[in-house]
């Protein structure tokens, strides 16, 4: 949402309400944060609420005044951890991102399906390998809960095979996050933003006045004077501009750059991701038709708790490790 405001939100509050309009518990509304960020000089102003605007919750408001936020409240453990964990839980959480992939991320949701898909395969064959060398009758007994028997031994091979395909799907998720666009486009901010001072540089050029007569035919003629205050109107907008700009190039210089790649390191991700399936699928089938029952059986249990090992263990140390640099 863009609001167009004349005054510093630093010195003043945020009002927000709704009308509790909505059917059962949707007119009940939880109000983290908010940003908000002036698009001129790219300052940013949180209002920190953590409260309901429900007549059922709470305190029962459904109307609150919130202060900008001071930087006691933006380094407290308790808003940075939350942010940080809900930011790269959506994001960097492989499984989870393919539902909740957050809407400006270059990383796309069909890449990461792809991706999910490429470690699903992965899985499957290193866990086919491990119990091609494991006799039919070997490494018996254990828990049997319908077609999965969970043993020791179907546990401990799926959590080393999560291990053992991290690396090839790491390397993908990677190129498929790091690449540049082919062809950068420009924002519908910067388009906005655009159009609106090449609007008011026109409008200070070529004002409404009797200096600028039209005729019938299209033709016209016109008159500055250069002592004007068009002018000069002119040149002090130019200035404020350029000055602008030379704010936003400093705000850069003091920010880390990030690692990118080349866009063509995309393709590179697509083929990683073929291969990995189409490799998977021809394995799996040749050595499908040597397993018996009971190997299948094994090679499922594991093949699950890969899956789980995965989800539960070796995405989130990913997200802990995103997380980590913002608590300081």
């Amino acid at each position: 949402m863009w609001i167009t405001t004349s005054w510093p939100p630093a010195d003043h509050y945020l009002r927000i309400w709704h009308d509790n309009g909505g059917k059962g518990r949707s007119s009940s509304w939880f109000l983290g944060y908010m940003v908000v960020r002036d698009i001129q000089t790219g300052e940013q102003f949180q209002f920190i609420c953590n409260q309901w605007l429900a007549v059922e919750e709470g305190d029962g408001l459904i109307d609150r005044l919130v202060a900008v936020a001071g930087e006691e409240q933006l380094r407290d453990l308790s808003h940075v951890f939350t942010h940080s964990v809900d930011k790269s839980m959506a994001d960097d959480h492989l499984w989870f991102s393919v539902f909740l992939r957050p809407p400006r991320s270059r990383f796309t949701r069909v890449q990461r399906l792809s991706s999910c898909m490429a470690l699903l395969y992965l899985s499957m064959l290193v866990n086919a390998m491990f119990y091609q060398k494991v006799p039919e009758d070997g490494a018996g007994g254990g828990l049997r809960l319908g077609p999965v028997s969970i043993s020791p031994q179907a546990l401990g091979i799926g959590f080393i095979t999560n291990l053992i395909v991290f690396p090839p799907s790491f390397a993908i998720v990677f190129f498929f996050r790091k690449s540049r666009p082919r062809k950068v486009k420009e924002s519908r901010l910067q388009i906005a933003l655009r159009k609106q001072r090449e609007s008011a540089v026109s409008q200070a050029v070529w004002p409404s006045s009797p200096d600028v007569e039209s005729e019938g035919s299209g033709n016209f003629s016109y008159s500055l004077d250069p002592k004007s205050t068009t002018l000069n109107s002119t040149v002090s907008l130019k200035e404020l501009i350029a000055q602008q700009e030379k704010d936003k190039d400093k705000n850069k210089v003091g920010r880390r750059r990030k690692l990118s790649l080349y866009w063509w390191f995309v393709l590179v991700a697509w083929f990683l991701c073929a291969v990995s399936i189409g490799t998977a699928v021809f394995f799996l089938w040749a050595y499908g038709i040597q397993f018996g029952n009971a190997k299948v059986t094994k090679w499922l249990t594991a093949l699950l708790s890969s899956i789980v090992s995965s989800v539960l263990f070796t995405q989130p140390v990913k997200v802990v490790e995103s997380v980590e640099p913002d608590w300081h």
